[in-house]
């Protein structure tokens, strides 16, 4: 395996332990360019077929949000609508990739901003469009096909398989000027 940023083939074993379900999981940290990355990196089909079906029932054990995650996402949403507003992000079309529940999509529409979301997880994206009315498709980034003035992606990176591929697809669906 070679690593996925600097191609080099230099790694220090991290850990071999998944933190919450206790199965095997190699991570290994390059020691070039000091990129985390799993070992192996599975397909795009295994990483896509996981989050839509089983991420959120392995790691939440629930199918939709329970109140407790609800209550977290909505405070750790206001924290980003603040981060934004500090910096004067106001308005414009939003898309927020790895959406969850819909809270922060929720809330960055009420502030001004023509939001949507993209959401692998069937059952959270589905909840944040039963629950708030929101603008969420289930799906992938491959799944968007128009730009954007602002794109969010909080906590989603680190379970995409292929950042560079990841990166050249945000900056596409970037409106001139716009922001990621």
């Amino acid at each position: 395996m070679s690593c996925i940023i600097c191609h080099k083939n230099d790694f220090k074993t991290v850990s071999t332990v998944d933190a919450k379900n206790k199965s095997f999981l190699k991570v290994v940290f390059c020691k070039n360019c000091g990129l985390v990355q799993q070992d192996p990196i599975p397909s795009e089909k295994e990483v896509n077929e996981y989050y839509e079906k089983y991420y959120r029932q392995d790691y939440k054990k629930t199918f939709t949000p329970k109140t407790k995650h609800v209550y977290r996402a909505g405070n750790l949403a206001i924290e980003r609508i603040n981060f934004l507003k500090e910096r004067n992000f106001l308005n414009g079309s939003l898309l927020d990739v790895g959406a969850g529940g819909g809270e922060f999509t929720y809330l960055s529409g009420k502030l001004g901003f023509m939001s949507e979301g993209i959401e692998p997880n069937i059952g959270y994206s589905n909840f944040a469009k039963k629950e708030y009315g929101v603008n969420i498709r289930t799906g992938r980034l491959d799944d968007v096909h128009k730009k954007f003035d602002l794109i969010t992606m909080f906590h989603a990176l680190e379970h995409i398989p292929n950042p560079v591929k990841t990166f050249k697809s945000l900056y596409e669906l970037l409106n001139k000027g716009g922001i990621l």
